[in-house]
């Protein structure tokens, strides 16, 4: 009770807060939601991918468990998500949506102080590790796959037309080469990097505020049930067969029930892929996503 009350007090309510605070605005004031998304992707993002690869202690050798199974469990995921939109027969214009709603875990700002709070401060390197290759990733592969059905040009061009990926690419040369951004360029990034989650946010919330609630609930259902069940129960698994050693077991047990990623639907709206029921898959799964993490965590003390 202790962990869920934390959970929901210290991260699942001031993310709710800010949500609703988007979703107070648009409904009274109106924003503009395609501003604020493009705030996010050409502003805030680019400039915390920079500063946060550039400055991460990566000692993938060390935690080269974690690597590999982040990076299977990622595309175990998103495959599982492509075909359940399939075989439910959803418009073929979900499946991007799903497919990526299954994997695309808030491994940041809501997974590092879970995994924090239920394993202390030593497991913490192997969640800033997770987060890292899941932003990767899911940043470098989502403008393809939002593209998808649109051709292989288009798919390429909107991969480029935004500065994430060449902010990841710089991150991660930055890091390779031990090189520092001079601080004159660091203050203004720091800055822009420290308004990334409000924004995003606040921009989910004002999503969620537009129009009607006439969302399509079957595909909001299955990435919910796909993030907050399916990938718990087939990480499990794959845990059960592998044999990882007993933090690391229970570490990504449970950061398999961390809610859709807030970024979601800011890349689904610059690519016009149902922004709003991403909205919903994220305000929903955030809501409950304390009562599984609670559950999740008293399953991996209990085996």
């Amino acid at each position: 009770m202790s962990l869920f009350l934390d959970v929901v007090t210290g991260i699942t309510i001031p993310l709710v807060l800010l949500i609703g605070f988007g979703f107070l605005l648009q409904t009274r004031v109106g924003l503009e939601t395609a501003t604020l998304n493009r705030l996010v992707v050409y502003g805030t993002l680019p400039a915390l991918l920079i500063l946060s690869l550039s400055r991460a202690d990566l000692p993938l050798a060390e935690v080269q468990a974690t690597v590999l199974f982040t990076i299977a469990q990622f595309f175990g995921l998103m495959a599982l998500g492509w075909a359940a939109a399939v075989a439910l027969r959803l418009d073929p214009s979900y499946r991007p949506v799903i497919a990526l709603a299954a994997p695309f875990a808030n491994t940041g700002n809501y997974g590092i102080p879970v995994i924090e709070l239920t394993f202390g401060i030593a497991y913490v390197p192997h969640q800033a590790i997770i987060t890292t290759i899941l932003t990767v990733l899911i940043l470098g592969l989502s403008p393809f796959i939002l593209a998808s059905g649109k051709g292989w040009r288009a798919s390429i061009m909107g991969a480029l037309r935004t500065p994430v990926i060449p902010a990841i690419v710089l991150g991660l040369a930055l890091n390779a080469l031990d090189l520092a951004l001079p601080q004159i360029l660091a203050a203004p990034l720091e800055l822009v990097a420290a308004a990334n989650t409000p924004v995003a946010l606040i921009a989910l919330g004002a999503q969620l505020g537009t129009g009607t609630w006439a969302i399509a609930r079957t595909p909001v259902a299955l990435g919910i049930g796909l993030r907050l069940i399916a990938g718990p129960l087939v990480t499990w698994t794959a845990l059960m067969a592998l044999g990882l050693p007993e933090g690391l077991n229970d570490l990504l047990l449970v950061g398999a029930g961390l809610p859709v990623g807030i970024l979601l639907p800011i890349f689904c709206a610059e690519y016009d892929r149902h922004p709003r029921a991403a909205s919903a898959m994220v305000a929903v799964s955030t809501a409950l996503s304390p009562v599984v993490i609670t559950l999740l965590v008293l399953a991996a003390r209990a085996t």
